[in-house]
């Protein structure tokens, strides 16, 4: 093909732009209907790729409550997955009617539930690159929320 000559670009040769608006509509017509079969297709019932997870034990003397949310086992730090942080120094009331810590209290009665036996946890890296997430159990039992 010669250098001057106009060239079609994204278009096998011999075939033209559509001439008419009714070519334009059935186009947008078919992108809409694509679109809504798309938008309407439900979501898969798989699971969402996994990251892997390791088994972290430890004996109730190397288990530290840091708040209700963060457990230190031996030397690794790891936040109770679905359990969201309360921050010390947060009133709340109590179910005596007095006003207390928040954080406080939660983080006793994490330290309670686990009294000094041993914690076990699968953890994984946390999705934003922070401290790992984990389920935890004593005895069998999770001290995390179910889903």
């Amino acid at each position: 093909m010669p250098l001057n000559e106009k060239r079609r670009i994204f278009r096998p040769a011999g075939l033209s732009a559509p001439s008419s608006g009714l070519a334009v509509a059935a186009g947008c017509l078919l992108a809409a209907v694509a679109l809504t079969a798309w938008l309407t297709t439900p979501a898969s019932d798989a699971p969402a790729h996994q990251q892997p997870t390791r088994q972290i034990v430890a004996d109730g003397a190397r288990v530290l409550v840091i708040d209700n949310a963060t457990l230190r086992l031996g030397d690794q730090v790891l936040r109770l997955e679905r359990v969201e942080p309360i921050g010390r120094g947060t009133i709340c009331a109590a179910r005596s009617g007095s006003a207390g810590d928040c954080g406080d209290l939660a983080a006793s009665a994490l330290a309670e539930r686990i009294g000094g036996r041993p914690v076990e946890c699968e953890a994984r890296s946390a999705p934003d690159g922070g401290r790992p997430l984990a389920i935890c159990r004593v005895d069998g039992r999770p001290l995390n929320p179910l889903p």
